[in-house]
């Protein structure tokens, strides 16, 4: 509500382009694509087949967020939601870069970071059988990587409940 509530602000004279970074299963893509004109792009083959299934009239492309080959300032905002958690840390900033490259003029970036009372990062073993890079960050070491990239933060919430925080930015 609130990413939707700022990227209308921004006074468009299109339909606001929404990058799902990292959709998955695309959870949320029917719901942004109700608003938005929506793209969705995962590294995953399988998850984007599950995607494609769920959501057929939707475009997904397989691709990594942090090389993407998004024309510069393509889009008005960028959903990334529990997906940056399997970038390696020292690894961020470049995705930042990244979307800061991909977002127009004052473009809004939307992150949902799991945080689980430690900080720590490593590979995991996931539902699906494949051993997967995860991290788990806290909000007061995330802020500054956000801040550093050219970012301004306008919404920090943690989310105790969900064993997680979410970060409302806008690039500047």
């Amino acid at each position: 509500e609130l990413f939707q509530k700022h990227m209308f602000e921004q006074d468009l004279a299109q339909r606001p382009r929404v990058l799902d970074a990292g959709c998955g299963m695309a959870r949320y893509a029917g719901d942004l694509a109700d608003v938005f004109a929506y793209e969705g792009v995962d590294l995953s083959e399988k998850m984007l087949e599950c995607a494609r299934e769920r959501n057929p009239q939707l475009n997904f492309k397989h691709m990594s967020f942090a090389h993407s080959d998004f024309p510069d300032g393509r889009f008005h905002g960028i959903w990334c939601f529990c997906a940056l958690n399997t970038t390696p840390k020292a690894e961020v900033p470049k995705v930042f870069k990244e979307f800061k490259r991909i977002l127009g003029h004052r473009g809004l970036l939307f992150l949902a970071m799991p945080n689980h009372g430690y900080v720590s990062e490593g590979v995991e073993n996931t539902q699906l059988g494949v051993p997967l890079y995860y991290s788990s960050w806290d909000p007061i070491e995330f802020a500054p990587v956000v801040l550093g990239a050219g970012f301004k933060i306008l919404n920090l919430v943690r989310r105790e409940e969900f064993g997680s925080f979410t970060v409302l930015a806008q690039k500047i």
